[in-house]
């Protein structure tokens, strides 16, 4: 690959694809296990993402200029079908997300304050009851 677009975080989805979150371009990348690359959702400067079994894909948006820390993160449901869905703006600098080994919760590190935030994860794969959870 020759302009990764300073990419950052990686993961595997379920059906060994492997999806790229491409900053400069706010691009979410997939690639296949031949190399080729397919453009998943646009407007995402994402940071870290985890994807579930059934491919949603959930990824964390810090504020795009570190000195700018009144403003807030995103994170974001990126579907199979690369529909896309804010699902909290809230925490100060959301660095790093994984999922429960069961994918009933989200959990979002927060770089700023040190907290880590826990949600449950719905039947839709959005989240909901925010709570902090360790510091």
């Amino acid at each position: 690959m020759s302009d990764t677009q300073r990419s950052n975080g990686m993961a595997y989805g379920p059906y060994g694809r492997r999806y790229t979150l491409a900053g400069n371009a706010k691009e979410v990348w997939a690639f296949d296990k031949e190399g080729n690359k397919d453009v998943v959702a646009t407007g995402i400067r994402g940071n870290d993402i985890v994807i579930a079994i059934n491919g949603n894909m959930y990824i964390t948006e810090p504020v795009s200029n570190a000195s700018k820390r009144s403003d807030r993160s995103r994170i974001w449901l990126v579907r199979p079908n690369g529909e896309k869905q804010e699902l909290d703006y809230g925490p100060k600098f959301a660095n790093g997300i994984a999922l429960s080994p069961d994918q009933t919760q989200l959990y979002v590190a927060d770089y700023d304050s040190r907290w880590i935030y826990s949600y449950m994860v719905q039947p839709d794969g959005t989240i909901g009851y925010k709570q902090r959870l360790i510091w």
